[in-house]
Order: structure tokens, then sequence, then C-alpha cells
């Protein structure tokens, strides 16, 4: 486990042992108390296969899918699935014979294949369109509220956004409901710089709302010695359907704060292991975790794997660390 190379690492550092008690459970041991523990063990890192003869994990075998069984995969095209006749759920779920989950990254002809019948379901459908595929005769646009949100996120550590005050002027050049209606069309809320958003229970709604203020913006870029800012934003639609777009919205609205941005359009293609945690400032998302402390473990935490920004901060590791009831 410590060379463990998963994002999802952090999550199980406290784990000081596992064991199995009899057939059906498995025992944890953690360092100290942590009520959420259950919620991570539910996260998508932590499937549990049957081992291979050579201790490897037989993640071909029929445990793991739920109601069905896995019969053929093409890592990033297709995989294959038959009802699994010992699904303990029967007749609850799995309620087809057959499914198949094909991978298609452009939005449009995702859409599309929705449209033409060639699907008969997608997700990630774009926010310009959902009204208007909404309107079609058989297609129902399923909206929930979520934990899902979209970012752009900064390299703390590397210059120029390693001062407090480069971050601080980015934020308040950013017109957030003007990037709302534009790019989302209504479909979501205005974020506030972290993550927990009003799906969450522990959303504060008092907190004060960050807002477009170019003066603002200004005055950070004075605090950090600058009269102005010429810096790269890289995007891609990898991160999120109209990232590029996004960006370049951005770039008009940061240009009264005092920030030039030049918008680098990168490759879909290895975007989140050649530009995502390399270059200094990117467009992302992040799924939501059951828990607000799962996502500041895996996203915040210094050292976590997934710690997008490398920001490093001791109030929050002594947050997210398990500790013992005062």
């Amino acid at each position: 486990m410590k060379d463990s190379k998963s994002g999802a690492k952090t999550l199980v550092d406290p784990v000081k042992d596992i064991r199995a008690d009899g057939s059906h459970t498995v025992v944890f041991e953690l360092e100290a108390g942590d009520a959420d523990f259950p919620f991570k063990m539910g996260e998508f890192n932590f499937p549990i296969y049957p081992a291979n003869a050579d201790g490897s994990l037989d993640w071909q075998s029929h445990v793991g899918c739920g109601a069905y069984i896995l019969k053929e995969y093409e890592p990033g095209v297709r995989a294959a699935f038959a009802r699994n006749p010992d699904y303990w759920m029967s007749g609850e779920r799995g309620n087809f014979d057959t499914c198949e989950l094909l991978t298609i990254h452009d939005v449009s002809t995702r859409q599309s294949a929705l449209v033409s019948g060639d699907v008969d379901a997608i997700d990630r459908v774009a926010p310009k369109t959902a009204s208007l595929l909404a309107e079609r005769d058989g297609v129902i646009v399923e909206e929930v509220p979520s934990k899902l949100h979209y970012t752009f996120e900064t390299l703390t550590n590397t210059a120029p956004f390693d001062d407090v005050n480069i971050r601080l002027a980015a934020k308040h050049a950013l017109d957030r409901d003007a990037m709302l209606q534009a790019m989302l069309f209504g479909h979501g809320v205005v974020g506030n710089d972290n993550p927990i958003s009003p799906a969450y229970r522990f959303f504060d709604k008092d907190l004060e709302q960050r807002t477009y203020d170019p003066d603002k913006a200004k005055y950070h870029l004075k605090k950090a010695g600058l009269t102005s800012l010429d810096v790269k934003l890289s995007a891609s639609d990898a991160a999120f359907a109209g990232a590029v777009d996004a960006a370049v919205l951005y770039k008009e609205y940061a240009r009264s704060g005092g920030i030039n941005i030049e918008v680098v359009r990168e490759p879909k293609d290895g975007y989140w292991s050649n530009v995502w945690q390399h270059k200094p400032w990117v467009a992302s998302y992040w799924f939501g975790t059951p828990m607000p402390d799962g996502i500041f473990t895996i996203g915040y935490k210094g050292g976590a794997g997934w710690n997008a920004t490398f920001w490093d901060n001791e109030d929050l590791i002594r947050c997210c660390s398990p500790h013992e009831p005062s």
C-alpha cells in the first residue's frame, strides 16, 4: 500500500491492518476513529476481486459487475455485459439480457447517436443543447442536483500562482454568473472556490460569495507587485464540454482586471496525463464524493495523488486526518 500510485491512496492511509473474519466479513483497523470510512470504501477505487494464482487481482472475473457479467472489454472502446443469473437482487435490477457501454468522447457525436437510436442512453449532455434534446420525441433528459463541479486549477507551487494574491486576482477576474448562463445555460449553480455545493448537507449558505470585481483583481495584482499579468490557460473539452469556450470567456472578463490570458487549446488525448497537474493553469472537473471529507482528502490534502494544485495547508491536514473525539 505504501508504494501505491492510486490517487485514492490518502483515503486508506489511516488503515493499520486488514483481515478476514469468516467468509463474508472484512475487518479494517484504523489509526483512529473515522465516521466517514464506510462511505470511502464505497468509492469506485475500491472494488473487491478474487486473486489470481500469482496474487494479482482477477479484474476480469464476474465479481464486481453487480447485475451483469463482463463478457468483452476493449479499453477506451467498449465493454459488453450479460445478465448475472446469480445476482442477489434479481428482479429489482439487471432487467436487460445484455448491455454494452461504448466510449464516445465527442459530445455532439454522443448526442447524435442517441437521437438516431444507435444508443439507448448517454451521459454528459451538452448544456447548450440539453433543452432542445429534451423536446425530441422519445428523449428524456434527467437533471438532478449533483456534486460534480467544473474548475480552473492553478499549480500553487509554481510561479506566478505560488503567490496567493495572484490566485485571488484570478478569482475576482471571472464573472461567474455570466459563465453559468453562457456555458451551462443555467444548468447548475455558481461555485465559490470550494468543492462543497448545495448538494452537500454541510453547504455553508452564509459564506460570502466571491464576485466579479475587476478593481479587486487589480488590487491583488498590485499587492503581488504587478500592474498586469500575462498568463496561459490550458483547456480541452476532455475536461468538460465547452471547456475551451469557457476559457475564452474567462479571457474576455479577466482583461478588465489586468489579467491577459492566452488560451491554449490542448488535445483531448493525453490531457489528464500530460496537462493536468503539469501545466500551471488548466481547466478541470471533479466528481462528487458521498461526504465532504472524501473530496478534501483526495483532492486538497497535501501529498494526495489527485491534489491537482499541490496546495498544502496544515489546518486542512488536521481537519482531514482521523481523530479521537474531544
